[in-house]
């Protein structure tokens, strides 16, 4: 087996994963127990000592973001593309300003 090589602290693929979420205002409380599947594998694969539990991992996690809507295909699918884009532009106009 390879050696994993982790994000640094504090960060993480929790880290990342927690952000990712934070930047999905569509999800509600009928979605939370995928956010807590998908909070649960970042933490695996953090914790992850071989790149074969890692990948595993990792497309499980994966998939749970696609589910929620955390790639481009599925946000467009789910209608709430201009959500995120909306969001990205202001953010823009404030550092612009």
């Amino acid at each position: 087996m390879g050696t994993v090589h982790p994000l640094s602290p504090p960060e993480g693929v929790l880290g990342a994963v927690r952000a990712a979420v934070d930047a999905m205002p569509w999800l509600g409380p009928a979605d939370q127990a995928m956010v807590a599947l998908a909070l649960d594998y970042a933490r695996r694969i953090d914790a992850a000592e071989d790149d074969k539990a890692a990948g595993y991992l990792g497309q499980n996690l994966s998939g749970v973001l696609r589910a929620l809507g955390g790639a481009p295909a599925e946000r467009k699918a789910l209608g709430v593309e201009e959500q995120v884009a909306g969001k990205l532009a202001a953010l823009r106009g404030r550092r612009s300003s």
